[in-house]
Order: C-alpha cells, then structure tokens, then sequence
C-alpha cells in the first residue's frame, strides 16, 4: 500500500532530525550509519520524494477537489501560503481561448482550499484506465479538462480558428476501472507542430504513357503515430506539359475533402491541400504522352521531399 503523498514544503532538512516522537531530543543529529527506527516526518517525506521523482507543492483555489491522475499547469501564485496556484490543461479550444499543455500531474487528492502535490514524472495508482486496451499504451492529455485519454487529440477543422493540442502525457500499466496505473512523464510538447511526413515514395516510378502514378504519404507524429482528420500540406508540381488525372475523384485525388480542395493544377504553381480522415495523402498524376516531371511535397514538418515522374 502506497503511503499517503507528502506537503511540500512541510520544513527545510538540514541533516538534522526536526522532531521525533520517542527517540530523543528535538534537532539531535543524525549519525552516519546508525539504524533510526523512527525518522521525522521531514526525512519521510524527502525519503518518498526521491522514490518518486520531483514534487512540486502547490495551492488549490480551483473551488473543487483535484484528484490524482489530473493535468494541471500553474497559473498563478498564492501569496498566503506562498505556494503556485493551478489550472486544469485541456487539449481543445473554447471560446476563442489557446489552451495550455498540462505542465505537470497531480499525485494524490488534493481538496479545494488545501496545499497538495504535482510532479512531471510520478506512476498513480489507483486510476480509472478501462477506456484503454493494453498495458503499454501511449496516454494523451484529453479535450475534456485536466482528464487523461488513450486518444490522441486531432487538429480542428481547417476552415475556423480553432487550435487543439496534441499532447503525449504517459503510458498506462495496467488496464483496469479502479486499479489502474499510468506512470506520468509529462513532456511539454505539441506533437501537432511537430508533425512530420512518412512514406512519401523516394525512387522514379516509370509507366507507360496515359497510365497514373501514385505517390502516397501519411502525416504522423513524432512517435509514428497518424494524426487523423485534416492537416495543411503544401504542393509544388512542376513538368514539362504535365497533364493530371481526369478521373472522376478529380485532378488531383486527395482522400478527403477532393470536391472543395482538389481542382486545376499547371505547371510550376503551388496549392495547398489536405490530408484525410486517417491523415493519409493519396495522388494521381497521368501524362497523355512520353515525358517526364516531379511532384513535391513540404509538410507541417518543414521537410521537403521530391519524387520524379516518368512516362515511357
């Protein structure tokens, strides 16, 4: 059974034993090397704070209780106690407000009106993690409120101002709707801007005249993870008279969205388009006659990758 999560700071730890119940005077030094059967509060609770990484107290002014496993960010600072105040993280815009990413886990409850215990890196037991499948499984900071989520939170829709923020947060341990552990290691990092392209095809396709080439790519995170739904990707197609696929998925085929995003396309002009619902890019290129062109791609990772086109 874990023991009940420390204050900090409960008072400075100089070498010296602050208080004791039965063994001795107040501020007795500590002999190196002697077995102490009962240790101050103080050394306790540093004892437990070196097990589990570094704590962080702070103050709830939330008006509610926070409980373990929440994501919070500090926000603020109590003057009375002299300790930060926080606020829960959420991954999804409201009301025109950009979201902070959770800067670190609350430990153990914490009432409204109490000091209690955050950390960056901390495994909490005792958590709801049923909506997971397996041991292992990546943790996300979730769209609802402080709440954790084995969901990786997607970009908004392009056409409005909203931003979300995909925030990779821990793993679980163990799958189970009362018993459950994630260890926290929270890392303050938006996997959505640091997206990168991944299978964008390298080598020079050849195909006879009339026939499409294919090139296909997915944007992922920085784990290989797909990031679903709608991501801005930019095009540059350039080649001698290039003539695209005249399908009916349109002239150029991109797995969603094609009737609004897709359209005419010449040579050395850049569009924007995005990807699909399982951040997938799909295109079609065809060229009535023999040649040759390239089709470049520069996605949210700044990265820029080439395929050359040719047609026999």
């Amino acid at each position: 059974m874990a023991l009940p999560a420390p204050v900090f700071p409960a008072a400075e730890f100089d070498g010296r034993e602050q208080s004791t119940a039965n063994d001795g005077g107040v501020d007795t030094t500590l002999a190196q090397g002697l077995d102490y059967n009962s240790l101050s509060t103080e050394v306790v609770a540093m004892q437990q704070a070196l097990r589990a990484g570094v704590v962080k107290a702070f103050w709830n002014d939330t008006g509610a209780q926070l409980d373990a496993g929440d994501l919070v960010f500090i926000s603020g600072w109590n003057v009375a106690n002299l300790l930060p105040i926080v606020t829960k993280a959420d991954a999804v815009i409201s009301a025109d407000f950009v979201p902070l990413m959770a800067q670190f886990v609350v430990i153990a409850d914490v009432a409204n009106g109490a000091a209690g215990n955050m950390a960056k890196e901390h495994t909490v037991t005792a958590l709801d993690t049923s909506a997971f499948s397996t041991e292992g499984d990546p943790v996300y900071l979730s769209g609802t409120a402080g709440e954790f989520s084995p969901t990786a939170q997607n970009p908004a829709n392009e056409d409005s101002l909203d931003r979300n923020v995909r925030q990779r947060v821990g793993v679980v341990l163990v799958v189970n709707a009362a018993t459950g552990i994630i260890h926290f290691d929270v890392e303050e990092i938006d996997l959505l801007e640091t997206a990168r392209i991944e299978g964008w095809d390298d080598a020079a396709p050849s195909v006879a005249a009339g026939v499409a080439i294919t090139l296909q790519s997915q944007i992922v995170d920085k784990f290989g993870i797909p990031i679903l739904g709608r991501y801005q990707v930019f095009f540059s197609l350039s080649g001698g008279g290039l003539e695209w696929d005249d399908s009916a998925a349109g002239s150029i085929t991109v797995t969603e969205n094609t009737a609004v995003r897709a359209g005419t396309v010449g040579a050395d002009i850049a569009e924007i388009y995005y990807t699909g619902s399982g951040g997938d890019i799909s295109l079609d290129f065809d060229k009535a006659a023999a040649g040759t062109g390239w089709a470049r791609i520069s996605g949210p990772d700044g990265a820029v990758k080439t395929s050359f086109l040719t047609w026999t």
